[in-house]
């Protein structure tokens, strides 16, 4: 739902002292494996086009980690909750600037 995900990792990076935690749960609607996943994707897309619900993104697994380490941030553990839509855990830690 974050329109400028870019700008709001920065944000949360100036915000966090160095070492702090960022902890997510984010569902990665990008990763469709399922019928219902696929489903749940076109209803979300259809209903954001006609105005219902807000513009969101559809990020996939490997799109979300990229965003996160690109933000200078250090993946520290990972875990998939649930696999439809794929729900995807990640705590990562501000990288200490030398």
């Amino acid at each position: 739902l974050v329109e400028d995900t870019q700008k709001a990792m920065q944000r949360i990076n100036e915000l966090l002292k160095p070492g702090g935690l960022i902890i997510s749960s984010t569902a990665c609607l990008g990763e469709r494996k399922t019928f219902l996943s696929s489903l749940l994707f076109f209803l979300i897309f259809t209903l954001t086009k006609i105005g219902i619900v807000p513009p969101m993104r559809f990020l996939k697994i490997s799109e979300l980690e990229d965003l996160i380490t690109n933000g200078n941030f250090q993946i520290v553990k990972t875990e998939s909750l649930n696999h439809s839509p794929e729900e995807y855990f990640i705590v990562a830690k501000k990288v200490l600037r030398t």
